[in-house]
C-alpha cells in the first residue's frame, strides 16, 4: 500500500500535457509564418494539409488569441479565376499543432478575429466576385461548432450581432 500511495505521489509532481502559450505571429517575407511562444521559442506554421485542387500557397491575417493559446490565419490558395490567391481556410493552431481548419460556407474568408477571449472565432465570407449577402460565422476554438451565422445585404438595416461588428470592410 505504501508503495502505491508513493507511486502516486510522485505521477501527482509530474508536469501536465505540454501547453503552449504564445506571443507573437508574423508573417515573413519568404513566405513563412513565425509563431514565437511566450518562452521565446520558435515554431514555424504548417501549411494547411486540407485536400484542395492546388496547395497553400501563403498565409494572412495572422492572430493571437487574448489567452495565447490559439494562434490563427488564413491560408491562402491559388485561385483560378483571378490574379490573386484567396483566403479559403481559418487554421487554428495550439500547442504546436494545428487544431482545426475552418471553411464555413465554402466561400474566401476575407476578415476574421477571436472573440470571447480566445475561446471563439468570428469570420466574414463573401465570393471573390459577384453579388451576394455577407455570411458571418462564430464558431468554438476547441471544437469548431458553429454557434451562429447571420447573413447581411448591403441594403438590410439589421444590425450586425456584437460577434461580428469589426469584420467589414473598411
Amino acid at each position: 500500500m505504501r508503495r502505491l500511495l508513493a507511486i502516486a505521489m510522485l505521477l501527482a509532481t509530474l508536469p501536465a500535457a505540454a501547453v503552449e502559450h504564445y506571443r507573437a505571429a508574423d508573417a515573413q517575407a519568404d513566405g513563412r509564418l513565425r509563431l514565437t511562444t511566450t518562452h521565446g521559442g520558435v515554431r514555424w506554421a504548417p501549411l494547411d494539409a486540407a485536400a484542395r485542387p492546388e496547395p497553400q500557397s501563403a498565409f494572412t491575417q495572422p492572430q493571437v488569441s487574448a489567452d495565447g493559446r490559439t494562434v490563427g490565419w488564413l491560408a491562402l490558395y491559388p485561385g483560378c479565376c483571378q490574379s490573386y490567391p484567396l483566403p479559403l481556410a481559418l487554421v487554428l493552431y495550439r500547442d504546436g499543432k494545428t487544431l482545426r481548419s475552418l471553411t464555413g460556407a465554402g466561400m474566401p474568408i476575407w476578415h476574421w478575429r477571436f472573440v470571447a477571449g480566445g475561446r471563439e472565432a468570428a469570420y466574414m465570407q463573401r465570393p471573390s466576385h459577384g453579388a451576394a449577402p455577407d455570411h458571418y460565422e462564430l464558431r468554438e476554438v476547441a471544437s469548431g461548432r458553429l454557434r451562429a451565422q447571420f447573413d447581411h445585404d448591403d441594403g438590410d438595416r439589421a444590425p450586425l450581432p456584437p460577434w461580428a461588428r469589426g469584420l467589414v470592410d473598411p
